[in-house]
């Protein structure tokens, strides 16, 4: 992957952003983007529980009892949440809401987007063992355990304005908001 990928022109970004734009992301930027992710997650789980409490209300008020979920429960179902919202984010946009708030994109080897079976394999391996992130504070290439076995990075990227939004196809209204597909040095 080249050191330097460039997704968005350079007159678009803030003038702080412009020469992270296309790097590998360091330890600190990533931990925030999970924290944020893990907040979504948690606020997903808990909602999941107050709408399944609140369907069992309206299908039976008069003996209506709040469901039972043990802290195991909650843990459980975060985890299942977590793994299908990382597998869908990178496996489609390439990155998460925390990723978007820090101008972050997961790319394969090749700068282009994460296949979706080595989505999965990510999204559970980052679920389960998130002490890999760690390994980004000491790795040279900035890579995570996970990036390394997968030949995955996270690298700086932001999106483009919508100045820069164009529209591909007028027959079917496409807009062109982006891409992650392989991309260019900087000339």
């Amino acid at each position: 992957m080249s050191s330097r990928a460039r997704h968005v022109p350079a007159e678009s970004l803030p003038p702080a952003a412009v020469d992270i734009q296309g790097l590998r992301a360091g330890f600190i930027s990533r931990l925030i983007a999970g924290g944020i992710d893990y907040a979504t997650i948690a606020i997903v789980t808990i909602g999941a529980y107050v709408g399944l409490a609140l369907l069992r209300f309206l299908i039976d008020p008069r003996s209506y009892r709040p469901p039972h979920w043990t802290f195991g429960t909650f843990v459980v179902v975060g985890l299942i949440f977590m793994v299908l919202y990382l597998w869908g984010c990178w496996a489609t946009y390439g990155r998460t809401l925390g990723n978007r708030v820090l101008g972050l994109r997961v790319v394969a080897r090749n700068g282009g987007r994460v296949h979706w079976f080595a989505a999965l394999i990510r999204s559970i391996a980052c679920t389960i063992v998130p002490i890999g992130l760690v390994w980004c504070a000491i790795s040279r290439e900035n890579r995570s355990l996970q990036d390394i076995v997968l030949r995955t990075s996270v690298v700086h990227d932001w999106p483009r304005s919508l100045a820069d939004v164009e529209i591909l196809n007028t027959s079917d209204r496409r807009l062109d908001l982006g891409h992650a597909g392989p991309t260019t040095p900087d000339a």
